[in-house]
């Protein structure tokens, strides 16, 4: 049973008491009513069922009575509490309790840290982050644990957005090992048995050495004709030290690796990000990857403590370390571009391509408004903070539609609730054509439908009410004259369909469809002739009238008492 409560000061806006979850990390957002400062904050108490502690007091910021908190659970259930604090006071406090079961049955995705032969084992770090006199914050245990709490966070950010979006609260899960828990500084430095099952980093070893992978001919970054020819190299080793390393990398284990090269360091000399390089590929096959330098890893948060304070970080980076894409003018912008390009590279090895929101750069002024309730000064577009309202506040650090739908149907993100389906559904695209029955072939309609089920439906990029994904729809059907009565029949007619299964078609200009009909009917009789036809991916999308194109016609001929043909028309 969850606490009682002190005071019903605390509304949770994404999560029900009692709910069932199968991600560690979790994302609560809610109001906290009786906050009046934006000194006020929220401590969070983790217990299981015999009030014992399962994870150390996390304290949240509220601003303008709104939160947001990253919650660690532990298999079974978790008794939280929500304590709203004031001036050194608790005010009133609101349980939850939610049930963590993992699904170990889903695939993992793997986290894997690549270093050079010879690797000297540190990461690039500004001294302001006193990367000059301590480890704390450039070793190889803090990449470690930066890149594990950014892997939750990716997680829980997943989760709120999968569940957001309609197609429940869902993520990737990590390959996890019985290891000392870093998620929290008190693990450091309490006594105690701090053992947990948490997320596993890989250390593979590169066959190169760190002058190899710091080649400038090489690094992604490098505009240079020959590096053009070998920006692909670094992912080619770090391909090869997966496969030699085994285990679950074996092509036969078709994994999915999120790697970090943690040899990543920036040339002042050369103004250059050395060994490092944003690619992605998904490989059905095989090896799926998705790899990131690390040369921003030191802006990263190493606990659930340091999260807030990383993503409101307005100090300057300095000349020591590189300035990624020119976006990186404070920590916490460095951070963005940092955690939100490595997922983006994620998305890419589960198959997304550049669509909109993560997979376009999203991540790179919003990627806080995920975790925090308020943003800090942006120094790249001169934006002052803000208050952060879900509904109301863009945010395109998100996964686009398409995307989320895509990785809704593969095995790491399956839920137990879930309707396999089929090959073919699967693999099945949207059709989009024109039809007529068959009493009435002038009576033509456009008809719409999947599969898989058809969840959004756009004219010239602007969505229609239904169908959802809430109310997905087999099929749709529009007449010309609802057409015409709608859209301007002079200008192109834009149409993209999306199904359940992340699928879609888009079709350049619908009245090209309605003005190239697949038959003709014989005049004065009920022969209807059918066309067969191939038609380009390019020339169905492209929205220009004039593309040049090969009408069909048919010449109707009949044989005469000779045996020769004569045209039809001469008939009668």
């Amino acid at each position: 049973m969850a606490p009682t409560n002190m005071a019903a000061n605390i509304a949770f806006e994404n999560i029900s008491d009692g709910e069932t979850v199968h991600q560690r990390c979790v994302l609560v957002t809610g109001q906290c009513i009786s906050s009046h400062s934006d000194e006020d904050f929220l401590s969070i108490t983790s217990q299981d069922e015999a009030a014992s502690i399962t994870f150390p007091v996390q304290n949240w910021p509220i601003s303008s009575r709104r939160f947001k908190a990253l919650v660690i659970l532990s298999p079974g259930t978790n008794v939280l509490t929500f304590q709203h604090n004031h001036n050194g006071l608790a005010t009133g406090s609101v349980g939850l309790s939610l049930s963590y079961i993992p699904l170990l049955q889903n695939p993992p995705l793997h986290l894997v840290i690549m270093v050079a032969k010879d690797s000297p084992l540190t990461i690039d770090c500004p001294p302001h982050k006193r990367g000059g006199i301590s480890s704390a914050h450039s070793d190889l245990d803090a990449a470690i644990n930066k890149f594990r709490m950014t892997a939750y966070m990716w997680q829980a950010l997943t989760a709120e957005d999968m569940r957001s979006k309609g197609l429940g609260r869902r993520s990737f899960r990590f390959e996890e090992e019985w290891n000392a828990e870093t998620l929290s500084r008190d693990f450091l430095h309490a006594p105690g048995n701090h053992m947990r099952s948490t997320a596993k980093i890989h250390l593979i070893r590169s066959d190169k050495t760190v002058a190899e992978l710091r080649n400038s001919n090489i690094a992604q970054q490098n505009k240079s004709a020959n590096s053009a020819r070998k920006n692909q190299e670094l992912f080619k080793y770090f391909e090869t030290a997966l496969k030699a390393h085994g285990g679950p990398f074996a092509s036969s284990a078709r994994p999915v690796v999120a790697g970090l090269i943690l040899d990543s360091a920036y040339s002042m000399e050369q103004d250059l990000i050395l060994a490092h390089a944003a690619l992605g590929c998904s490989n059905p096959d095989g090896v799926s990857l998705g790899m990131m330098g690390s040369h921003l890893a030191y802006s990263w948060p190493r606990f659930l403590e340091e999260v807030p304070a990383c993503l409101m970080d307005t100090a300057i980076p300095g000349d020591t370390v590189g300035n990624d894409n020119g976006q990186c003018g404070s920590m916490w912008e460095a951070c963005s571009i940092g955690q939100g390009a490595f997922l983006h590279e994620v998305g890419h090895a589960f198959g997304a391509p550049h669509t909109t929101g993560i997979m376009a750069r999203g991540y790179a002024q919003d990627w806080p408004k995920n975790f925090l309730s308020k943003t800090a000064y942006c120094s790249h577009t001169n934006t002052e903070s803000a208050v952060v309202f879900d509904r109301e506040t863009k945010n395109d650090a998100r996964w686009d539609l398409s995307d989320a739908l895509s990785f809704k149907v593969q095995s790491h993100f399956r839920l137990p609730t879930d309707q396999r389906l089929g090959g073919e559904v699967l693999a099945a695209e949207p059709s989009v054509q024109v039809a007529y029955e068959e009493e009435e072939a002038e009576f033509l309609r456009l008809v719409i439908s999947c599969p898989a089920q058809i969840v959004r439906l756009q004219f010239n990029e602007t969505t229609e009410l239904a169908p959802t994904v809430a109310v997905p729809v087999s099929k749709l059907q529009f007449t010309m004259d609802e057409l015409e009565s709608r859209f301007d029949r002079s200008q192109p007619l834009t149409l993209e369909v999306l199904g359940m299964n992340g699928k879609s078609k888009v079709v350049g200009n619908v009245w090209r469809l309605f003005s190239q009909v697949s038959f003709i009917r014989i005049p004065g009789s009920s022969v209807i002739l059918q066309k067969r036809s191939c038609l380009s991916e390019k020339y169905q999308r492209s929205t220009d009238n004039k593309l040049k194109s090969w009408d069909w016609a048919v010449m109707l001929q009949e044989k005469g008492a000779d045996g020769k043909c004569e045209f039809s028309v001469a008939a009668g």
